[in-house]
């Protein structure tokens, strides 16, 4: 659409541009006529000025849209590496669940406890992409900090 609107502008510009243009030649004609023609000039040199004010914001616009898709792509492809990083170590976790020899049961269910938090922090780092805006996940995480300094305080009077 942006586009289009900028190939009207310039249709326009230039239609305005050369009619003007012929009306300054047309000044040998009756007194009527150049008067008219006169203000034909100022009234299309304005319009022209508007229209290249119209396209220049047009341009502007076009620009801010491209950087715009041009950081969120950047953005869902630093995503997509922490996410490979997370699938990277879930797959670690269980081959090390594999092929490890573990001496207790406690061993075996914290390293699966351990693999069960990756894929957890996958899945919501997924979910926050897929469901959430970004200040809803700001929002989150404030309300998360909070709770956590409150279990903190909590946890240091209880031991003073």
């Amino acid at each position: 659409m942006q586009i289009i609107n900028t190939v009207i502008y310039i249709a326009l510009g230039f239609g305005i541009g050369v009619t003007a243009g012929l009306s300054f030649l047309r000044t040998e004609w009756s007194v009527y006529q150049v008067d008219f023609l006169l203000w034909w000039s100022i009234t299309t040199t304005v319009l022209g000025v508007i229209f290249l004010m119209g396209n220049v914001g047009q341009y502007v616009a076009l620009v801010k849209e491209k950087d715009l898709i041009q950081k969120e792509k950047e953005i869902h492809k630093s995503q997509v590496k922490v996410w490979q990083h997370h699938a990277n170590g879930i797959e670690g976790g269980l081959f090390m669940i594999i092929y490890k020899t573990f001496s207790s049961v406690e061993d075996m269910k914290t390293a699966v406890e351990a693999v069960q938090r990756v894929a957890s922090s996958l899945s919501t780092s997924l979910n926050e992409e897929r469901l959430f805006t970004d200040e809803e996940i700001k929002a989150k995480q404030i309300q998360k900090e909070e709770e956590h300094k409150s279990l903190m305080k909590r946890a240091e009077s209880k031991e003073v």
